[in-house]
């Protein structure tokens, strides 16, 4: 158990077109890709060839952003278990989850990339049917480490005296980020700010996304996304994991439930069902990587640098992909 390492995905919020130029000459990425063009008719290639160092690139849909950071994800992993090929456990943050089930062989790449797809599109039509304006929080902690401990629990008392905010990720134990109502997340922040409501010393960034996600308000997305895991094939059969239990589990961490996945695959689709609502438990994923299977090492697999980030953020040692 101690020569198993953790591989990470991230989710939609990295940047992927710039980061991914350097990949374009491996064969791997680059078969990787053009696979995915093949089944989403996305041009990724032409996204990631034309994002120039000195130009500021243009916003794209998250109908476009979901399915190319799986592909390019994908593509990253192929290339390095060609190089290791030794065994691991993965943790995925919210689309990363995505990447997590191909990279354990659960679900086939084209049938995953169609699924982001259907999600993307569900999660799209969700923000856009919401009545009022929504947004997303990040709460960063840079105080001591034993000041820490408690960050938690008091964003949770400090949200308490708003009826419109939910918790959407608990990515480390000093950052946390806030799904909800632009309104009372904007009185919030400025009560962080002014130190009306002392968390330590916090930074605070608005996120740049489409509406609330992790949240009561992705609700709308649910019908549009069950259907299409419904229609989504699970592989389960040969990608078992013993768990510390004894149990027969995928070898994948839920962002839901920060535990291993079950292999029935009803309960797969009802984690990811789920997961457009609940918050992503990353911090308390890796947690239980160090706690039940020791751990420590992790190989962040992807786009951008927020995995390598919240790695260091959760102390855990990072290897080169």
């Amino acid at each position: 158990m101690d020569k198993m390492k953790a591989v990470l995905f991230p989710g939609q919020g990295v940047e992927w077109r710039r980061s991914m130029q350097s990949h374009l000459s491996n064969k791997i990425v680059e078969k990787t890709l053009v696979e995915a063009e093949q089944v989403t008719k996305i041009p990724l290639k032409k996204y990631i060839l034309d994002a120039k160092v000195d130009h500021d690139l243009p916003k794209l849909s998250t109908m476009i952003v979901q399915p190319a950071i799986l592909a390019c994800s994908v593509g990253l992993f192929r290339a390095f278990l060609k190089r290791t090929g030794s065994s691991a456990l993965f943790v995925g943050h919210s689309l990363g989850e995505y990447s997590a089930l191909v990279a354990s062989r659960a679900l086939s790449f084209p049938s995953a990339l169609k699924l982001v797809m259907a999600r993307a599109k569900a999660m799209d039509e969700a923000c856009r049917l919401t009545q009022e304006k929504t947004s997303m929080l990040a709460l960063t902690l840079f105080n001591r480490p034993t000041y820490a401990t408690k960050f938690q629990d008091d964003i949770i008392k400090a949200k308490e005296p708003f009826s419109f905010i939910d918790i959407a990720n608990n990515n480390s134990s000093r950052q946390t980020v806030l799904s909800g109502k632009y309104e009372e997340l904007a009185i919030l922040a400025a009560s962080i700010q002014s130190k009306t409501v002392n968390l330590g010393r916090v930074r605070v960034n608005w996120l740049d996304v489409a509406g609330a996600f992790h949240s009561r308000y992705m609700s709308p997305a649910l019908q549009q996304l069950e259907e299409a895991l419904l229609k989504t094939e699970f592989l389960t059969r040969d990608t078992c994991f013993r768990s510390s239990s004894g149990e027969l589990r995928l070898p994948i961490v839920s962002n839901v439930t920060a535990d291993l996945y079950p292999i029935e695959a009803s309960k797969i689709r009802e984690i990811l069902l789920l997961q457009c609502v609940k918050p992503v438990l990353f911090w308390q994923s890796l947690s239980r990587l160090k706690s039940e299977y020791g751990i420590t090492r992790c190989y962040p697999c992807g786009p951008g640098s927020t995995m390598q980030s919240l790695a260091k953020q959760n102390e855990m040692h990072i290897e080169e992909v």
